[in-house]
């Protein structure tokens, strides 16, 4: 199997992103319209066998949480 973001999608902040990075929801609505770039995508699961892959964002500020894929909504998928 494989992540369900790839490397150029444009994603954005899921809620349960939103909790696991900030602890709530409430008052971050603008944080679901921030998009980013994804720039990276590990190829191997962090909890195999269930499939949750690391996922690095243009985002420097985004990337400190350490998030994985199952805390992004895609928007726009790209080739690179």
């Amino acid at each position: 199997m494989s992540s369900k973001v790839l490397a150029g999608d444009v994603v954005t902040l899921n809620d349960e992103g939103l909790n696991l990075a900030f602890g709530t929801t409430i008052g971050l609505s603008y944080m679901k319209t921030l998009e980013m770039v994804v720039t990276e995508v590990s190829i191997y699961s962090m909890t195999f066998p269930e499939e949750v892959y690391d996922v690095s964002v243009d985002n420097i500020d985004i990337n400190r949480y350490m998030l994985c894929d199952t805390y992004f909504d895609v928007v726009e998928r790209r080739e690179l």
